[in-house]
């Protein structure tokens, strides 16, 4: 998955990274997954991280070097996760943005996962369950390495 992508599975791991994740992590030692600490921490998460920023915020920090940074009137309510950023002095000319979750997109909407969606329509995360167990067999393949030749 890529940190910026517009396509129609943006912000959606692919199967591949998913299943190259799942090797790596079959790779790693049980002790990787012990806890060590004795102090059991939380996080008592009831709202989506970018439920606390504005647009205006957001234009602002994500293009901290430009001055007199306004929200496009277009992207003040609209129904995607992105918005356009315009600094004043540049011509005219706006920077995307995307939307963190849980920042409004629409009235009564916030994005998840870069969708528009309604506010309650979002859940909060429920703990993981463990992944150091699978229920289907798996298999390892290893590949050999070659040298690499040069035409000269």
């Amino acid at each position: 998955m890529a940190p910026v992508a517009n396509g129609a599975r943006n912000g959606e791991w692919s199967t591949c990274s998913v299943d190259h994740l799942r090797g790596f992590l079959r790779t790693v030692k049980e002790a990787c997954f012990d806890m060590l600490s004795a102090k059991h921490y939380t996080i008592n998460m009831t709202r989506l991280p970018g439920a606390q920023i504005t647009k205006q915020q957001l234009c602002e920090k994500t293009y901290s070097n430009f001055n007199g940074m306004t929200v496009h009137p277009e992207s003040l309510n609209a129904p995607v996760c992105s918005i356009w950023c315009c600094p004043r002095d540049y011509n005219r000319r706006c920077l995307q943005a995307h939307l963190t979750d849980g920042m409004e997109c629409q009235r009564g909407f916030h994005c998840v996962k870069h969708r528009c969606v309604k506010n309650t329509t979002h859940q909060l995360p429920r703990p993981a369950p463990p992944t150091r167990y699978t229920t289907r067999p798996t298999t390892t393949t290893t590949t050999r390495r070659t040298q690499r030749t040069r035409k000269i």
